[in-house]
């Protein structure tokens, strides 16, 4: 089992939270480097969150542990075959390692003021609600 870091529509009470039904919740955290920013999409019709480098946040999103067999449905869901995520490990809060989707797609214009993007300027965070 690997943890997992996500700030999205996988977070519980949100659209595709049913992907993780069979992981173990572990904590609300946010990265522990403020290097991400945070975008949202529309690439269908509907928005969905993308995290990218080169920023100066924090990204804060949920820990879940997730058994090996859930793997291939969430890189599928995060179209890792058609290279638009790529996943990758980093450190959050308390040193906690856990994966984490971050966007490659860099052929969306991105929309940094969303209705569902929340940033709080005090603490330089980004949450997707």
């Amino acid at each position: 089992m690997k943890r997992l870091f996500v700030y999205g529509t996988l977070k519980r009470g949100f659209r595709a939270e049913g992907f993780l039904k069979e992981a173990t919740f572990i904590c609300t955290t946010k990265t522990r480097d403020a290097i991400w920013n945070m975008t949202a999409y529309h690439p269908q019709k509907f928005p969905y969150p993308a995290v990218q480098e080169g920023g100066a946040s924090y990204i804060s999103g949920e820990i879940y542990e997730v058994p090996d067999h859930l793997w291939p449905d969430l890189d599928a869901y995060e179209q890792i075959e058609d290279e638009h995520y790529k996943r990758e490990t980093i450190v959050f809060d308390q040193d906690m390692m856990a994966e984490i989707y971050i966007d490659t797609d860099k052929k969306n214009t991105p929309i940094p003021d969303h209705a569902s993007i929340h940033y709080d300027a005090e603490t330089k965070t980004y949450t997707w609600r």
